[in-house]
């Protein structure tokens, strides 16, 4: 295996892709030290360096996989301009998706929320956003914004 230098963000960056990566695939099985340093091509103590303990390697991911989806549904929200329903459908149907629901998964089975902290305003911004245009006046999208604040 060729070495290739890295800054420390690029090393984080390349491990977190990759562990998202195992994780999608192959679900929280596949997200050990070894096969995460494994897929990027550097050592187990190298992932370690980078994250200090595979309990922080988790809560980065954690963080990472929160983050994304909370900037997907603010992305929809911000996109479909006065269609909240429709941008909700399109929320739900992103959150059905297998790969994305292993992740959902895995987020709750470690007691993980699937939005970031409050500290970071996770479900906050999407309720902001979704009360900033217009008031939430059709039973079916209250439900459906309940189930994505779960």
């Amino acid at each position: 295996m060729t070495r290739r230098r890295r800054s420390a963000k690029e090393a984080r960056a390349e491990i977190l892709e990759a562990a998202e990566t195992l994780l999608r695939e192959d679900g929280p099985e596949a997200l050990t030290i070894t096969a995460i340093a494994r897929a990027v091509g550097v050592s187990h103590p190298a992932v370690l360096h980078h994250f200090g303990s595979a309990g922080a390697l988790e809560e980065a991911l954690h963080m990472r996989i929160s983050v994304a989806i909370r900037d997907d549904l603010l992305g929809l929200l911000a996109s479909n301009g006065a269609d909240r329903a429709g941008a909700l459908e399109q929320a739900m149907a992103r959150l059905a998706d297998p790969a994305k629901g292993r992740m959902l998964a895995w987020l709750v089975a470690t007691g993980r929320p699937m939005f970031p902290p409050v500290s970071d305003k996770g479900l906050a911004q999407v309720a902001e956003t979704l009360q900033a245009t217009n008031s939430i006046d059709d039973v079916s999208m209250r439900v459906q914004l309940a189930v994505l604040a779960m």
